[in-house]
């Protein structure tokens, strides 16, 4: 078989631990140190190695994969093992030795057989895409734990497990979907081994709950009265109204009223007088002459003053009325006044005689005078 067979979780996952294989190797070998760490070889030799592994299998020598899987290790725990058997029972051991090695390469070009052994490591083990995941997420995971080590930054380092794995301890914590919610109240209620990432997970939530109940205590109450955000308003101060008290008083002080009487007084006081109407330019005024007579509001009918007449003495001595305008008044012949409509006129007569003849509308005025019969 040219690549390995990597051994997955039942989330589809890399199984990182080592297997009882790997373990059992170590163990047999004794505790590190107590062994003494051979030479790494050269390249070539290693190639030719691997090739005769190849064909004592029965394999085709001339795959180049497929002989590339057989290299041995040239240093470390499981030196002596090949590439694929590594693959194979310990990735989370060969994963850090990758990752290790793809730093120190971007710093260093040295061509040693060490580093010729681990370049050839690099190749085999990145021919398999779900290893090259492993090692690009361990490269992250381990720069965020780096940032997790500075004073107040805990919460950069990943999850490191499970389906949020990539994802900070504080964008997790901090997160509002209810997945990411679900998945920390999961946590809070497990009990992980000490020392593996969900441990130091559960820690970083606990200390972050004691953190925010800390803050809830030192937050003080909302005011309860509404005073202070509520605008004070000025309450708009009305004029006093007028008095009619005085009023009432100075009319029922007067003499005693009829109820008509009373109540007239009343809605006098209590009715605003209207004003006179002003005629338009259009309106002519009322005449001076002839019958005209104003009506005012109590019904008393008032006529125009009348122009003065002309008058005329006569031989005798007797006073003459001439035709005036407007109305005029005469004196009968008992002495009681008599009205007169406008263009007539009376000639006198002379005193307990026969008064002058009246004449039609309009018409001249003859005389009528007969003092002496």
């Amino acid at each position: 078989m040219v690549f390995a067979n990597l051994k997955m979780t039942a989330s589809q996952q890399l199984l990182l631990r080592a297997s009882d294989e790997a373990v059992a190797f170590i163990t047999a070998k004794g505790p590190r140190g107590t062994a003494t760490a051979a030479r790494a070889k050269k390249p070539e030799e290693v190639e030719k190695e691997a090739q005769a592994h190849v064909v004592s299998k029965g394999g085709d020598p001339g795959n180049h994969m497929l002989v590339l899987g057989c290299h041995s290790i040239q240093f470390g725990k499981y030196q002596g093992q090949t590439f694929r058997w590594l693959l194979e029972n310990d990735v989370g051991y060969t994963t850090q030795l990758v990752a290790s090695h793809q730093r120190e390469r971007e710093q260093s070009a040295s061509d040693s057989p060490l580093m010729a052994n681990k370049d050839a490591l690099a190749r085999y083990s990145c021919a398999h895409p779900a290893f090259v995941e492993q090692v690009r997420y361990h490269r992250v995971h381990e720069e965020a734990r780096a940032r997790a080590t500075q004073p107040g930054c805990e919460g950069e380092a990943l999850v490191g497990f499970g389906d949020y794995k990539e994802a900070t301890l504080k964008d997790l914590y901090d997160s509002k979907e209810k997945k990411h919610q679900t998945f920390v109240k999961w946590l809070r209620r497990k009990t992980p081994q000490p020392g593996t990432s969900m441990d130091a997970a559960k820690k970083y939530i606990l200390g972050r709950d004691k953190e925010r109940s800390a803050e809830v205590a030192a937050t003080p109450p909302p005011p309860t009265s509404s005073s202070s955000s509520t605008p004070t308003t000025t309450p708009t101060t009305l004029p006093p109204r007028k008095s009619i008290a005085p009023m009432f008083s100075a009319l029922l002080g007067r003499r005693p009223m009829a109820p008509g009487e009373l109540q007239a007084k009343v809605r006098k006081l209590m009715t605003t007088p209207a004003r006179p109407a002003v005629p338009g330019p259009s309106e002519s005024p009322a005449p001076t002459g002839g019958e005209a007579s104003i009506s005012t509001s109590s019904g008393i009918v008032l006529h125009p003053s009348p122009t003065p007449p002309t008058t005329s003495t006569s031989s005798c001595g007797c006073s003459t009325y001439a035709r005036g305008s407007g109305l005029g008044s005469g004196v009968d012949q008992g002495g009681a006044p008599s009205r007169l409509r406008g263009g007539d006129a009376i000639r006198g007569g002379h005193p307990g005689t026969t008064a002058g003849k009246e004449e039609g509308e309009g018409g001249a005025a003859r005389n009528a005078h007969s003092c002496f019969g």
